[in-house]
């Protein structure tokens, strides 16, 4: 049987080029610290991006290839790219005129929480039992004829979110999280009397938190859902602001949340201004 000749140290896979080490000491600190960089110039200047982007689906594939990169580019140029291509598409989340859905917060520490869960990379195992109880069980998924959305991923593992939650915990307390979210309360509540001043519009349900529902008043029914779903439409696509809508006893509703880790007051005020303004022009 023939012998593959011995030779010392790691021979390349191909040719005789250095073997890729993904976890190179002087890349791991270099890389992160330009994340970092990015994270913190991200934070400055979110407030002045458009909230919505005016891209349509699909545009990264012109821009970056449809097709995954076959041969390596320095780290910065994925920075570069990032900046120039994928930001310019993201609904920013972050931004303090985002009130769309639920606030998505965040701080220093989770940040710092996330990173440190991702560089140890863990996965923290869930027993069988827990992720397919007795009560989930139905006639049409033991059968095999469907297909549970539940089996198409690999569901018997998380991410290390506990260490997330210990380091916000341990470095703000609940002292300073019960202030942000009173804060938080209180600017909704502004933002609600605001409303009730101006006798265009109503308030649908009482707030009871950081949500305030609300609508322009107009005499019928189908009038009123189309001139508020036009108000929405009009505000979001100022890229100044991003509301939402739902539908309560049949009628649409304009749905206002606060509580973006970024908000102020002027932010709040700042909205109100651009809706008044909106609707005011809609009705020249």
């Amino acid at each position: 049987m023939a012998t593959i000749p011995a030779r010392s140290g790691l021979v390349p896979a191909f040719g005789e080029r250095p073997p890729f080490h993904p976890l190179n000491d002087d890349d791991v600190r270099s890389y992160l610290h330009k994340a970092v960089d990015f994270i913190s110039d991200y934070y400055k200047s979110v407030e002045s991006m458009p909230v919505l982007p005016s891209v349509k689906p699909g545009y990264l594939r012109d821009e970056l290839g449809a097709s995954p990169p076959v041969h390596p580019a320095p780290f910065d140029v994925a920075m570069k790219e990032l900046r120039a291509s994928v930001v310019p598409g993201i609904t920013h989340w972050a931004s303090p005129n985002f009130f769309a859905f639920f606030p998505a917060t965040n701080s220093a520490a989770a940040i710092a929480g996330d990173l440190i869960a991702s560089a140890m990379n863990t996965v923290g195992f869930t027993r069988p039992r827990e992720t397919a109880p007795e009560y989930l069980k139905n006639d049409a998924s033991v059968s095999g004829d469907v297909t549970d959305l539940k089996d198409m991923q690999v569901g018997v593992g998380r991410r290390f979110r506990g260490l997330k939650l210990w380091m916000v915990m341990r470095t703000y307390g609940t002292a300073n999280l019960q202030e942000h979210i009173r804060r938080d309360v209180a600017m909704a509540k502004m933002f609600e009397d605001l409303v009730h001043a101006d006798n265009r519009f109503e308030i649908v349900v009482p707030r009871n938190f950081a949500l305030v529902c609300f609508r322009i008043k107009a005499a019928g029914v189908r009038a009123d859902d189309e001139v508020n779903r036009l108000l929405m439409a009009n505000v979001n696509k100022t890229g100044k602001a991003y509301l939402t809508h739902t539908v309560v006893g049949g009628k649409l509703v304009l749905r206002f949340a606060v509580g973006s880790s970024l908000q102020e007051e002027k932010h709040i005020l700042s909205a109100w201004e651009l809706i008044r303004k909106t609707i005011s022009d809609m009705m020249k």
